[in-house]
């Protein structure tokens, strides 16, 4: 993000921008999410929505809609407590990931038929 307010305003620094996020998140027009990688993001605030994040190469994507709906009106009714907010983030193997992993052992297999062939 640094890189691109640059090109508009070339002496921004990272705190520059930092504290311009967090004005703006103040005013309630992004909201800060948290994927459990220690980066800090940013999205619009919109609709409510969960994220996945691929363990083998971080990549992040949206799941569309609220996913715990039901779980939350459970807490409220276990609890007494008034939910206001929650956090999910799915983890998991994205598909170029897994395609990379099966085409790997493909060519172990291979590897090791023709060690075997020529032993």
């Amino acid at each position: 993000m640094l890189r691109e307010v640059r090109r508009v305003v070339p002496s921004a620094d990272f705190s520059t921008v930092f504290r311009a996020m967090q004005t703006l998140e103040r005013t309630g027009l992004l909201q800060q999410v948290d994927i459990g990688d220690g980066k800090a993001r940013y999205e619009l605030q919109g609709e409510h929505h969960e994220h996945i994040r691929c363990i083998e190469c971080g990549e992040i994507a949206e799941v569309p809609g609220c996913v715990v709906e039901d779980a939350t009106r459970d807490v409220q009714r276990r609890t007494g407590y008034s939910v206001r907010s929650h956090h999910v983030v799915f983890a998991g193997i994205c598909r170029a990931c897994r395609r990379a992993a099966r085409e790997e052992r493909a060519r172990a297999r291979g590897t090791r038929s023709r060690a075997i062939q020529t032993g």
